[in-house]
């Protein structure tokens, strides 16, 4: 189950068997750069960032880096305790 509130300020993504994601509409290709996430409901959430070309899985490929609500960093399905 995927849902956006109708302002665009709020997203939940749902699945038993996968990890679910979005993208913002626009990118960043130098500088510096943040965003915040506050987490407002149960479960598992991973945030990061990715390449245009990186699937939605975030921190599955070499080309992604996530963080998750384990406080483990993921790149390449490779995970390490956050530091």
């Amino acid at each position: 189950m995927h849902g956006l509130s109708v302002v665009g300020h709020r997203c939940q993504a749902r699945n038993d068997r996968a990890w679910a994601g979005g993208r913002a509409t626009v990118g960043a290709a130098q500088g510096k750069v943040y965003y915040e996430v506050t987490v407002a409901d149960e479960g598992l959430c991973r945030v990061g960032w990715s390449t245009r070309q990186a699937g939605l899985d975030l921190g599955t490929e070499p080309i992604s880096f996530g963080f998750g609500g384990t406080g483990e960093n993921a790149i390449a399905f490779e995970h390490a305790a956050a530091s």
